[in-house]
C-alpha cells in the first residue's frame, strides 16, 4: 500500500529556495491558487514542496493556517503521481502552492482547483521530457 504520509522532509524550508521559485519559477494559476515550479535534470530525484497564504490577503493568522492546512491535504493525496514522475524522469522538482483568494476555501474548491493545477504540471513536465 502507497504511504500518503507528508513528511517534514519533503517540505521546502530554505528561505532561498522560496525566492528561486518566485524569481524564475514557472506559473499556473487557477483560481485563487498559483502553482509555481522549477525543475532540475538531476541524478537524484527529488520532490519538494512549499505552501504559501500571504498576510495581504488572509489578515487573521487562523485563516492563513487552515487555507494552508486545505492546500497541504490536497498535495498530500496528489504527492504519489508526481514523485512516480520525477523518478521516471530523474528531475529534482520545486513545487510551491500558493494562495491568492480573500476567502477561506472550501475544501471542494481546494482539491479542483489544485488538482487542475498538477495536472498542467503534469503535462508541462511531460512536455519538456519530449523536447529533450
Amino acid at each position: 500500500m502507497p504511504d500518503f504520509s507528508l513528511k517534514r522532509s519533503s517540505m521546502l524550508k530554505k528561505r532561498e529556495d522560496f525566492k528561486a521559485i518566485f524569481k524564475t519559477g514557472k506559473r499556473f494559476r487557477h483560481g485563487p491558487f498559483i502553482l509555481s515550479y522549477i525543475a532540475d535534470s538531476q541524478e537524484s530525484a527529488s520532490l519538494l514542496c512549499g505552501f504559501v497564504a500571504p498576510k495581504r490577503y488572509l489578515r487573521k493568522a487562523v485563516h492563513r493556517n487552515r487555507t494552508k492546512r486545505l492546500m497541504r491535504e490536497v498535495y498530500r493525496k496528489h504527492r504519489q503521481e508526481l514523485e512516480s514522475l520525477t523518478v521516471e524522469l530523474d528531475l529534482d522538482l520545486k513545487i510551491l502552492l500558493g494562495f491568492n483568494g480573500s476567502e477561506i476555501p472550501s475544501f471542494t474548491e481546494c482539491e479542483e482547483k489544485i488538482s487542475g493545477l498538477i495536472v498542467r504540471l503534469h503535462s508541462a513536465i511531460n512536455a519538456l521530457r519530449n523536447e529533450d
